[in-house]
């Protein structure tokens, strides 16, 4: 069997990495704003809806008007009374 190799530590060092050109650095992103963040929910008056000051995306505008519609005609089509099948019994 042959030995194993030994090496000097002095020869382990690697080569300084050199700096990135600047082609290949991101350029500093400017921190993104939310819509909303001018609100200043304080300053919303006593009896006006919060919802005139927001702004909100479409889909949850969809969500919102289907909810209100669902609700809705629950309580169009809810029975004054309701009737068990355990009062015919």
């Amino acid at each position: 069997m042959s030995e194993p190799i030994r090496s000097n530590p002095a020869q382990r060092t690697s080569p300084p990495i050199p700096p990135r050109p600047r082609s290949a650095q991101l350029p500093e992103l400017q921190p993104e704003l939310h819509p909303n963040q001018e609100v200043i929910l304080d300053e919303v008056g006593e009896g006006e809806m919060v919802e005139n000051k927001l702004v909100i995306p479409d889909e949850m505008m969809q969500y919102l008007n289907q909810v209100i519609t669902l609700e809705y005609f629950l309580k169009l089509f809810k029975p004054a009374t309701y009737v068990s099948h355990a009062d015919f019994f």
